[in-house]
């Protein structure tokens, strides 16, 4: 099902609303979003806090590319192995939460709402 760039479904009516069979539908998407946000957060205080605790590797790492500049570079190469090591966390927890909001979207919330009528409602597909 597609929308445009306003989370409106539209065009070959696939989704209308049960109320009054209007095709004017919004996707809400409140867990996906959720999921996104909690995902993205814990992944990067995952990764970070595991790549400080060298657990990760990633400060280890950047500070041994940063021995060949010297004390300042161990330093600078581990922070930059840190804060990699915290962004790669938050993607994929922003992903796999994402995905995980997604499929409560579609299985427990009202996760559509009629623009015509305001009745929200779970959609069938």
């Amino acid at each position: 099902m597609r929308s445009d760039e306003n989370g409106f479904e539209g065009g070959h009516g696939l989704c209308r609303c049960p109320k009054c069979q209007s095709r004017h539908v919004e996707v809400l998407a409140h867990g996906k979003r959720f999921g996104t946000t909690v995902g993205a957060t814990a992944g990067s205080i995952g990764g970070l806090s595991g790549a400080l605790a060298m657990a990760g590797g990633g400060a280890e790492a950047g500070a041994s590319v940063g021995m060949i500049a010297g004390p300042i570079g161990m330093t600078v190469g581990a922070l930059t192995g840190a804060l990699l090591a915290g962004l790669a966390g938050g993607i994929a927890g922003a992903t796999t939460g994402g995905a995980l909001g997604e499929v409560f979207d579609d299985s427990v919330l009202n996760n559509r709402r009629c623009l015509q009528c305001s009745h929200t409602f779970h959609s069938p597909f």
